[in-house]
């Protein structure tokens, strides 16, 4: 039905912060809120792991996804012209985390 492919980064002062690579959902299950629970379950994951950000990329034509993200409370940080091999921009979103330690 869905995948969500993320990792977690450890950068050069040791802060942790996470990367969302990848969220794709089965064209007959959209719309079911499956992205969302998919999204949200790899948030609380890097959250539990003491993330204090979360990143990730989407084109600036996916309407669909930059709702779903804005809507989890991700914010557009910059434009990435070019990043996709079809030449289309990209949004570069990030998320500020809650530290649950």
């Amino acid at each position: 039905m869905g995948a969500v492919v993320s990792r977690l980064e450890v950068g050069e002062q040791g802060e942790v912060g996470g990367y969302i690579g990848m969220l794709a959902v089965n064209k007959l299950y959209r719309r079911r809120g499956i992205g969302r629970r998919l999204m949200t379950a790899a948030l609380a994951a890097f959250t539990k792991e003491g993330a204090k950000q979360v990143t990730l990329e989407t084109e600036t034509t996916n309407e669909a996804s930059q709702t779903l993200y804005l809507g989890l409370g991700f914010h557009i940080k910059e434009v990435l012209p070019h990043l996709y091999s079809d030449g289309t921009d990209a949004y570069r979103l990030v998320m500020l985390l809650p530290s649950e330690r």
